[in-house]
């Protein structure tokens, strides 16, 4: 799972769930929350074919996946 649909479950902020991992990461073993490479980021980024257009819609970022 992402780390956008992870936060959206909870009803946190993308930024603030990553935020508490950074600060955790101890509590999040490496085979249970790793970053995407660039490659991955972008096969998926290709998946969705309709990006919205306007400053500050896309991620600066690589995503978690959990």
């Amino acid at each position: 799972m992402l780390d956008s649909d992870v936060a959206m479950l909870f009803g946190y902020e993308t930024k603030q769930l990553n935020r508490q991992v950074l600060r955790n990461i101890i509590r999040f073993p490496e085979n249970y929350c790793f970053k995407l490479t660039e490659e991955e980021y972008n096969f998926l980024r290709c998946q969705n074919v309709t990006l919205k257009s306007g400053r500050g819609e896309h991620r600066k970022y690589l995503s978690n996946v959990f």
